[in-house]
């Protein structure tokens, strides 16, 4: 068993100023890799190196000083000795006991010397070992583990620092650092990435000091002195051991200076808190004097998964922190995100600025709390601050926009406090990380530049106990069902995602009604008919679209007496459906679908969906094989539209200036739907019925009559198949002729093997159940009211004599004129026109060429009748 008393406070430094360690260098001892040394036989200040660069093993034991009697030892160790070919590598069993007020430092590169390929420490440290070094202020960085080396030269590949095992007692100012430390002047370039994992666990001890920390990159410790540090790559650190006891985090870089002027910057920061106990954690960089500077130039991350911020100043925070009259700036954008964990009161998406420092984020800074584990990661009365926190004669602010997003979250409740602004303390004293009092203030007004957003995703939870001050807008997601008791200030409720099949939520609640006037933009969802507050202004109602069943098969057989079934699918989960036949004197369907025969003719079988509202059918045929019907049934199918914006005809040459593109539109069959389509075209409801896959079309029943009428006056039409096409509703400005063009293939259009355009009638649909037919065009001279097109798949036209092959894309355009005559509706700028479209059964092949305008059908062949969409346009706007 490991055992856990004391503290342990573990630091990453990447130090760049320079520590002339003359004296102890010259005193120095080399080392083989492999020896064990004990802490005894060290005297003060020696420097041990390496015999040979390159790979490395050091042993250290024995005990030196106690907690009631430091010793004032002081020991430097490097993993190499000059410049380093190649990589450098160092691994520390550290199986000693050390306590001391002076510096014991590790390094795995070589004393100012640069490494040409990859630096790496790794410490693994014994059950029972302990390692203390107090020298109370700041200046001295005491015991230090670094990758790097502490007077400056290059890395030019990648560093890593690991530190492994258990340290017993009390291990005060332990710092860590994947890159390197320089403790005076110098400079030190990293241009590779440096990651640092903290597997180590620590004395459970909740008596922290006020110093210490952990840092990625820290640069210039030494006041007075001038250092750099670049670390050009990404900064990655990793904490997970659940015994591990970390007092500071900063993620960045460190600079430190009053007198002298130091300069650190990282390329970017990940930091991942996957366990362990913290205590405050800042991503970005941090300064420490009036002379510093500390730069991230790209973005910092940091998440957490299940550490404890409990024990100790429990703040987390996406910025740098800066404390003097320097700076530490975060140039990208920020991100914090919460999965799990506990004990955070302080949540903030950009910098920390205190006495005069300026703690910036130069893009957007967004935190992130998730689902039901990330939320109780936060205390009752936790301060979550989308912009920065600072004191009066600091800066915190946020260039780009601010955003608190809380996603996939069921059953929570949220008591704390959110700004989308920024905190300032009226405190100029006190630990950099004090809680929030109430005096303190979140008029912070300037904190963020850009747009204030509260972001709730799929989040069905309880937030009226929450304070929400400083919004400009609130984005909900799908699914999202919220209670609240105000909006913040928020004039702006966006709403995005998918709506679809959700009803009619109430996707906000309130426990008293919105004063403000507030736009509600769902302009970006899908799925939405309509989105506003109820009367009383307490709730936000979601009307939402409903995504139609659909019917399998799209069509049947059957002989007298005969049974079989139709399925319906639903993407709603729970919902009913309910069947019906429209001449149940051909054949009838019970509750779970089942249809049964009764007489020779058409019937179709519907479903409608209890929920959704939208209706499904599929096309019945009865046959008597005793008297055969010479006209084939309708069978339904839906072709691809085609927008205004890519309808082929706006690429043609040579197109009469009244033929206008249109958008056509395919809608559900919804008994609404159905009912509005009917008005308009003045015909019967009966006229209509629905598609397998739940659109209007027009009913078999009527179609097979015109088809038939069409038959008895043009001897040449003699249909094999008839297709049915959905109704199609599109927009044209009044007067012209709309162009409303559709994606299909050949067997859609009921082709087969050596059909000819020429066997195709397209017929429109007369309200006395006749027909008339349109005429066919090849040139695009000849687009007019009442004719139609083809084109190939290259977009050329088809000629009368050219085959239409059944795996092939084509598109079908249809020629409307508003008002004409083939137009239903008498209103201005509207057209209405049920189409059917028949093809005659294929002859022999015949050579390809020539062309024909304004011709109907072909005579003999193959039949296809396709019952076109019924071609609704409203008026423009």
């Amino acid at each position: 068993m490991i055992k856990l008393q004391g503290k342990c406070k573990l630091v990453l430094a990447f130090v760049a100023a320079a520590a002339m360690l003359g004296t102890a260098w010259a005193a120095g001892v080399s080392y083989d890799s492999g020896d064990r040394i004990e802490l005894g036989s060290i005297e003060s200040g020696s420097v041990l190196s390496p015999s040979a660069n390159g790979s490395n093993t050091i042993t250290f034991t024995g005990t030196e000083g106690e907690e009631s009697a430091l010793s004032n030892k002081e020991i430097f160790i490097y993993g190499a000795s000059g410049d380093v070919t190649g990589d450098s590598s160092l691994t520390v069993d550290w199986r000693a006991n050390l306590w001391t007020q002076n510096k014991v430092q590790f390094f795995a590169g070589g004393d100012g010397g640069n490494v040409s390929g990859d630096s790496s420490l790794t410490v693994n440290a014994a059950d029972g070992s302990s390692l203390y070094a107090d020298g109370g202020i700041p200046n001295y960085q005491q015991s230090i583990i670094l990758a790097g080396s502490p007077n400056g030269g290059a890395v030019k590949g990648n560093t890593k620092l690991t530190i492994n095992g258990a340290l017993w007692g009390k291990s005060r100012y332990l710092k860590a650092s994947g890159a390197a430390m320089i403790d005076k002047s110098g400079d030190l370039t990293v241009e590779g990435d440096s990651t640092v994992e903290i597997n180590v666990s620590c004395a459970d001890d909740d008596s922290f000091g006020a110093n210490g920390g952990l840092h990625i990159v820290a640069n210039g410790f030494e006041n007075g002195e001038t250092a750099s540090g670049i670390l050009k790559g990404k900064a990655t650190l990793i904490i997970d051991n659940p015994n591990a006891r970390v007092e500071q985090i900063w993620g960045g870089n460190n600079s430190v200076a009053n007198s002298g002027h130091t300069y650190a910057e990282t390329g970017s920061v990940e930091v991942y808190l996957r366990q362990g106990k913290i205590g405050a954690a800042t991503a970005g960089p941090s300064n420490w004097g009036s002379n510093a500077n500390a730069v991230v130039s790209k973005d910092v991350y940091i998440e957490v998964t299940s550490a404890d911020f409990s024990s100790f100043s429990p703040y987390l925070g996406g910025g740098g922190v800066s404390r003097g009259g320097g700076s530490a700036v975060v140039k990208g954008s920020t991100s914090v995100v919460v999965n799990g964990g506990r004990g955070i009161d302080t949540l903030v998406g950009g910098g920390l600025g205190r006495v005069g420092g300026k703690a910036d984020v130069e893009g957007d800074a967004r935190i992130t709390v998730k689902g039901n584990s990330g939320l109780k990661a936060l205390t009752e009365d936790v301060w979550i601050i989308a912009g920065g926190k600072r004191n009066n004669d600091a800066s915190a602010a946020v260039y780009g926009n601010a955003t608190v997003i809380f996603s996939d979250i069921k059953d929570g409740v949220f008591k704390g406090t959110i700004t989308g602004q920024g905190v300032n303390s009226t405190s100029t004293t006190g630990a950099i990380y004090d809680k929030i009092i109430a005096a303190d203030t979140i008029d912070y007004t300037d904190s963020v530049s850009g747009d204030s957003v509260l972001v709730f995703d799929n989040v069905q939870a309880d937030f009226s106990g929450a304070t929400i001050v400083e919004m400009d807008r609130i984005e909900l997601t799908s699914g999202t069902k919220l209670k609240l008791a105000d909006l913040g200030g928020a004039t702006v409720i966006k709403l995005t995602g998918n709506w679809t099949n959700l009803g009619t939520p109430s996707a906000l609640t309130f426990t008293k009604a919105v004063e403000q006037d507030v736009t509600v933009d769902y302009s970006e969802a899908t799925g939405i008919v309509s989105a506003a507050f109820n009367e009383a202004k307490t709730e936000l109602v979601v009307t939402c679209k409903n995504a139609p069943i659909a019917v399998t098969p799209t069509a049947l057989k059957l002989q007298l007496g005969k049974s079989d079934t139709v399925k319906a699918a639903t993407p709603v989960v729970g919902e009913t459906v309910s069947w019906k036949s429209s001449d149940t004197a051909v054949a009838a369907v019970d509750d779970a679908g089942k249809v049964t025969a009764h007489k020779a003719g058409i019937a179709v079988i519907s479903a409608t969906g209890s929920v959704t509202k939208t209706t499904a059918g599929c096309t019945v045929t009865v046959e008597d094989p005793a008297a055969p019907d010479p006209v084939p049934t309708p069978a339904p199918v839906t072709p691809t539209v085609i927008t205004e914006k890519d309808n082929p005809v706006t690429k043609d040459k040579d197109v009469p200036a009244d033929v206008k593109p249109a958008t056509p539109v395919i809608k559900p069959a919804t008994e609404e739907n159905t009912k509005a389509l009917a008005a308009s075209a003045d015909v019967p409801v009966k006229f209509f019925t629905a598609t397998a896959d739940g659109n209007i079309t027009v009913d078999p029943v009527i179609a097979k009559k015109t088809v038939a009428s069409v038959m008895s006056d043009d001897a040449a039409v003699a249909p094999k198949t008839i297709v049915t096409l959905p109704i199609i509703t599109a927009t044209i400005d009044s007067g012209k002729v709309a162009a409303l063009a559709m994606k299909t293939t050949g067997a859609q259009l009921g082709a087969a093997a050596n059909n000819i355009v020429s066997d195709i009638t397209l017929i429109k649909i007369l309200k006395d159940e006749t027909g008339a037919k349109f005429g066919y065009t090849a040139e695009p001279a000849g687009y007019a009211d009442q004719s139609f097109t083809l084109k190939n798949a290259d977009g050329n036209n088809l000629a009368f004599t050219d085959k239409i092959d059944p795996t092939e894309t084509y598109t079908l355009i249809l020629f409307v004129k508003d008002n004409g005559e083939f137009d239903y509706d008498n209103t201005t700028g509207s057209v209405i026109d049920p189409v059917a479209m028949a093809m005659n059964e294929a002859k022999a092949p015949k050579p390809s060429g020539g062309s024909s305008s304004g011709c109907s059908a072909g005579v003999g062949v193959l039949a296809l009748l396709a019952l076109l969409p019924l071609a609704a346009a409203r008026r423009r706007r």
